[in-house]
């Protein structure tokens, strides 16, 4: 959990269990549970419904960047992330 908290760039291990947590306190069954492995005698495993519904956020991210990329690009400069579209046009 902790490098999956990294990766995505969450600012915390405590953070990032607090995402899972909404996440599964909103979809049943959870997305995600703790069990007793890993390093530090526990660890999480993604459960068949949170591959089902990951795999329908990938599909649905690939569909709307190839469908939606003039809004995704819209957005992204309303959030300081793309350059300004030059005006006039």
């Amino acid at each position: 959990m902790a490098a999956a908290a990294q990766c995505v760039k969450v600012v915390s291990y405590t953070h990032a269990w607090k995402v899972v947590a909404t996440m599964n306190a909103a979809l049943s069954p959870p997305l995600v549970e703790a069990v007793r492995g890993g390093s530090q005698g526990r660890c999480a495993i993604v459960t068949r419904q949170g591959q089902n519904v990951l795999g329908s956020f990938r599909r649905l991210e690939q569909l709307s960047r190839s469908q939606g990329s003039a809004e995704l690009d819209d957005i992204g400069r309303a959030a300081g992330h793309l350059p300004q579209a030059p005006s006039g046009s």
